[in-house]
C-alpha cells in the first residue's frame, strides 16, 4: 500500500527530515517535507508523524493515502534542570484552537450546505414533512475560548532513561496541547466517540 504526501508547520513551510510511520514502519522526509514508501496490506493503517520543536499528529486510515497534508504545529520547548523542580506549560493562540470543522464554514457563500435533509430513520432521504423548518444556528457549536495548553509537573531526579539511570545534563521537554474538538487533531490512540465520529463523516464526505 501506498503512502506519499508532505509534512509541513502551521507557522509556514515544509518540515525537513520528519520522522512518519505507518503500522510501525518508518521513512524521512526530504526537503521539501515530502514522503513516499510502501507498507504491506492491513485492516487499517495508523501514521504518526513528528519533527524536533513540533506537536505530534496521528491519523488512521482504511486505504492508502496520496498527495496528503500533515500539519504539525510549534510546540513549546523548554530546557530544564533535572535535579530540581519544573514546570512546563504549553503556550498557545487562537490559532491552536480551530475547533470544529462547522465552524468555518460560510453559509452564506454556500447556503445549500445548511439546508435541512429530511430522512427515515434509516439513513434514507425522503421528502420534507409539513413541520415548519428549524433554524439550524442553535445547532452550530459555540467558538471556545482557546484557555491554557497542558501543563506538565516534573519532580526533581524523577526523570531516568532507558536504562534507569538518572540525567547528566540539562533536559529538553517538547510540550504540545491536543485540541479533541478539531478534525485534525485527534490522535489515533485517543478512542473517544466524538473523534470517530468525525473522522466517520470525514470519510463519508469524500
Amino acid at each position: 500500500m501506498v503512502f506519499s504526501g508532505r509534512v509541513v508547520s502551521t507557522a509556514g513551510g515544509p518540515l525537513a527530515n520528519a520522522t512518519v510511520t505507518v503500522n510501525g514502519k518508518p521513512t524521512h522526509t526530504d526537503t521539501t517535507g515530502f514522503f513516499r514508501f510502501y507498507v504491506p496490506p492491513d485492516k487499517h493503517y495508523v501514521l504518526n508523524a513528528r519533527a524536533p520543536g513540533a506537536s505530534f499528529l496521528s491519523r488512521v486510515f482504511d486505504r492508502g493515502v496520496t498527495g496528503g497534508i500533515y500539519p504539525l504545529r510549534p510546540a513549546t520547548v523548554v530546557t530544564i534542570d533535572p535535579t530540581h523542580d519544573a514546570e512546563v506549560q504549553d503556550k498557545r493562540t487562537s490559532r491552536d484552537c480551530p475547533g470544529p470543522a462547522s465552524l468555518s464554514f460560510d453559509a452564506k457563500t454556500f447556503p445549500a450546505g445548511v439546508r435541512p435533509i429530511w430522512q427515515d430513520g434509516k439513513e434514507n432521504v425522503v421528502a420534507p414533512g409539513k413541520d415548519p423548518v428549524p433554524s439550524l444556528d442553535k445547532f452550530r457549536p459555540k467558538q471556545a475560548v482557546c484557555g491554557p495548553g497542558a501543563r506538565v509537573r516534573i519532580g526533581a531526579n524523577s526523570l531516568e532513561d532507558a536504562g534507569g539511570n538518572p540525567p547528566v545534563a540539562p533536559v529538553q521537554v517538547t510540550l504540545s496541547t491536543v485540541d479533541l474538538m478539531s478534525p485534525t487533531r485527534c490522535l489515533a490512540t485517543i478512542r473517544s466517540r466524538s473523534c470517530r465520529a468525525r473522522r466517520f463523516r470525514q470519510r463519508n464526505r469524500t
